[in-house]
Protein backbone atom coordinates (compact mmCIF):
# COMPACT_ATOMS: atom_id res chain seq x y z
CA UNK A 1 0.00 0.00 0.00
CA UNK A 2 1.32 3.43 -0.95
CA UNK A 3 0.68 6.18 1.57
CA UNK A 4 -0.33 9.64 0.41
CA UNK A 5 1.40 12.79 1.63
CA UNK A 6 -1.37 13.49 4.19
CA UNK A 7 -0.99 10.07 5.80
CA UNK A 8 2.79 10.54 6.14
CA UNK A 9 2.64 14.04 7.62
CA UNK A 10 -0.60 13.52 9.59
CA UNK A 11 -1.93 16.74 8.08
CA UNK A 12 -5.43 16.93 6.64
CA UNK A 13 -7.75 19.64 5.40
CA UNK A 14 -10.53 20.47 7.87
CA UNK A 15 -13.50 22.80 7.52
CA UNK A 16 -13.78 25.66 10.01
CA UNK A 17 -16.87 27.76 10.82
CA UNK A 18 -16.06 31.46 11.11
CA UNK A 19 -17.88 34.38 12.60
CA UNK A 20 -20.27 36.03 10.17
CA UNK A 21 -18.46 38.03 7.48
CA UNK A 22 -15.08 37.35 9.14
CA UNK A 23 -13.72 34.79 6.68
CA UNK A 24 -10.92 36.96 5.22
CA UNK A 25 -9.76 38.30 8.58
CA UNK A 26 -9.76 34.80 10.08
CA UNK A 27 -7.84 33.46 7.07
CA UNK A 28 -5.21 36.18 7.52
CA UNK A 29 -4.83 35.47 11.24
CA UNK A 30 -4.39 31.74 10.64
CA UNK A 31 -1.89 32.34 7.82
CA UNK A 32 0.06 34.77 10.03
CA UNK A 33 0.23 31.97 12.63
CA UNK A 34 1.84 29.72 9.99
CA UNK A 35 -1.09 27.53 8.95
CA UNK A 36 -1.98 26.59 5.40
CA UNK A 37 -5.44 28.05 4.82
CA UNK A 38 -7.72 28.07 1.80
CA UNK A 39 -10.61 30.49 1.44
CA UNK A 40 -12.26 29.98 -1.95
CA UNK A 41 -13.34 33.36 -3.31
CA UNK A 42 -15.53 34.16 -6.30
CA UNK A 43 -16.01 37.48 -8.06
CA UNK A 44 -19.42 39.08 -8.26
CA UNK A 45 -20.80 42.45 -9.28
CA UNK A 46 -22.17 44.52 -6.38
CA UNK A 47 -24.42 47.55 -6.79
CA UNK A 48 -24.19 50.56 -4.50
CA UNK A 49 -26.30 53.68 -4.83
CA UNK A 50 -23.51 55.51 -6.66
CA UNK A 51 -21.54 52.75 -8.43
CA UNK A 52 -21.12 49.12 -9.42
CA UNK A 53 -18.01 47.21 -8.47
CA UNK A 54 -16.70 43.68 -8.91
CA UNK A 55 -15.83 42.25 -5.49
CA UNK A 56 -14.50 38.96 -4.19
CA UNK A 57 -16.81 37.11 -1.82
CA UNK A 58 -16.42 33.71 -0.15
CA UNK A 59 -17.76 30.85 -2.23
CA UNK A 60 -18.91 29.20 1.01
CA UNK A 61 -19.91 32.03 3.37
CA UNK A 62 -18.92 31.32 6.95
CA UNK A 63 -16.42 28.56 6.09
CA UNK A 64 -12.75 28.16 5.32
CA UNK A 65 -10.37 25.23 5.00
CA UNK A 66 -7.28 24.73 7.14
CA UNK A 67 -4.59 22.05 6.71
CA UNK A 68 -3.46 20.89 10.13
CA UNK A 69 -2.70 17.90 12.36
CA UNK A 70 -5.11 16.88 15.12
CA UNK A 71 -2.65 18.41 17.61
CA UNK A 72 -3.49 21.87 16.20
CA UNK A 73 -7.26 21.77 16.85
CA UNK A 74 -7.16 23.76 20.10
CA UNK A 75 -4.81 26.39 18.63
CA UNK A 76 -7.19 26.86 15.69
CA UNK A 77 -10.21 27.15 18.00
CA UNK A 78 -8.38 29.82 20.03
CA UNK A 79 -7.95 32.00 16.93
CA UNK A 80 -10.14 35.10 16.78
CA UNK A 81 -12.91 34.60 14.23
CA UNK A 82 -13.01 30.79 14.48
CA UNK A 83 -16.30 29.49 15.86
CA UNK A 84 -15.80 25.73 15.57
CA UNK A 85 -14.90 22.89 13.26
CA UNK A 86 -17.56 21.39 11.01
CA UNK A 87 -18.38 17.98 12.44
CA UNK A 88 -20.04 14.82 11.18
CA UNK A 89 -21.20 12.98 14.28
CA UNK A 90 -18.30 13.07 16.70
CA UNK A 91 -15.59 13.59 14.06
CA UNK A 92 -14.25 16.80 12.59
CA UNK A 93 -14.99 16.87 8.87
CA UNK A 94 -11.94 16.09 6.73
CA UNK A 95 -11.70 17.21 3.12
CA UNK A 96 -9.60 15.30 0.61
CA UNK A 97 -6.67 17.07 -1.03
CA UNK A 98 -8.26 16.28 -4.41
CA UNK A 99 -11.46 18.10 -3.41
CA UNK A 100 -9.50 21.23 -2.51
CA UNK A 101 -7.70 20.99 -5.86
CA UNK A 102 -11.05 20.59 -7.68
CA UNK A 103 -12.44 23.74 -6.02
CA UNK A 104 -9.29 25.66 -7.03
CA UNK A 105 -9.64 24.47 -10.66
CA UNK A 106 -13.36 25.28 -10.74
CA UNK A 107 -12.71 28.83 -9.54
CA UNK A 108 -9.93 29.37 -12.10
CA UNK A 109 -12.11 28.24 -14.98
CA UNK A 110 -15.46 29.80 -14.01
CA UNK A 111 -16.85 33.18 -13.02
CA UNK A 112 -19.95 34.06 -11.04
CA UNK A 113 -20.21 30.74 -9.22
CA UNK A 114 -23.01 30.72 -6.69
CA UNK A 115 -23.54 28.15 -3.96
CA UNK A 116 -27.21 28.07 -2.99
CA UNK A 117 -28.60 25.77 -0.31
CA UNK A 118 -32.23 26.78 -0.94
CA UNK A 119 -34.50 23.91 -1.91
CA UNK A 120 -37.71 24.91 -3.65
CA UNK A 121 -40.91 22.84 -3.80
CA UNK A 122 -43.58 22.63 -6.45
CA UNK A 123 -46.38 25.09 -5.65
CA UNK A 124 -44.12 27.30 -3.52
CA UNK A 125 -44.68 31.04 -3.82
CA UNK A 126 -41.50 32.90 -4.78
CA UNK A 127 -40.29 36.38 -5.64
CA UNK A 128 -37.80 36.92 -8.46
CA UNK A 129 -34.75 38.77 -7.13
CA UNK A 130 -32.65 39.15 -10.29
CA UNK A 131 -32.92 39.25 -14.06
CA UNK A 132 -35.50 40.78 -16.39
CA UNK A 133 -38.45 39.84 -14.16
CA UNK A 134 -36.92 41.12 -10.91
CA UNK A 135 -39.63 42.00 -8.37
CA UNK A 136 -42.34 39.76 -9.81
CA UNK A 137 -44.01 37.08 -7.70
CA UNK A 138 -44.80 33.62 -8.97
CA UNK A 139 -45.43 29.98 -8.23
CA UNK A 140 -42.94 27.19 -8.79
CA UNK A 141 -44.63 24.99 -11.41
CA UNK A 142 -41.86 22.40 -11.44
CA UNK A 143 -38.14 22.02 -10.91
CA UNK A 144 -36.08 21.45 -14.03
CA UNK A 145 -32.73 19.90 -13.24
CA UNK A 146 -30.75 20.96 -10.20
CA UNK A 147 -30.71 24.71 -10.70
CA UNK A 148 -33.65 25.79 -12.84
CA UNK A 149 -37.27 26.43 -11.97
CA UNK A 150 -40.29 26.80 -14.21
CA UNK A 151 -42.28 29.64 -12.65
CA UNK A 152 -45.80 30.88 -13.38
CA UNK A 153 -46.02 34.67 -12.85
CA UNK A 154 -48.89 35.83 -10.64
CA UNK A 155 -48.75 39.60 -10.98
CA UNK A 156 -49.37 40.14 -14.69
CA UNK A 157 -52.88 38.70 -14.85
CA UNK A 158 -52.01 35.73 -17.00
CA UNK A 159 -50.03 32.55 -16.74
CA UNK A 160 -46.60 33.04 -18.25
CA UNK A 161 -44.21 30.24 -17.60
CA UNK A 162 -40.53 31.17 -17.26
CA UNK A 163 -37.50 28.97 -16.88
CA UNK A 164 -35.12 30.79 -14.56
CA UNK A 165 -32.10 29.91 -12.41
CA UNK A 166 -33.04 29.08 -8.82
CA UNK A 167 -30.59 31.67 -7.50
CA UNK A 168 -32.76 34.37 -9.15
CA UNK A 169 -35.60 33.72 -6.70
CA UNK A 170 -36.38 33.65 -3.00
CA UNK A 171 -39.20 31.89 -1.21
CA UNK A 172 -42.05 34.01 0.14
CA UNK A 173 -44.33 31.12 1.15
CA UNK A 174 -45.29 31.13 4.78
Amino acid sequence: MVLGKSEITGMHWYVVYTKSRAEKKTRDLLQDAGYEVYLPLTKTMRQWSDRKKKVEIPLFPGYLFVKITPNDFWKILATDGVVNFVRFGTNNAKVREQDILNIRILLQESENIIVDKTIFKQGEEIQITDGKFKGYKGLVEFIKGKNNLVVSLLEIGMSVKLEIPSYFVKSISK
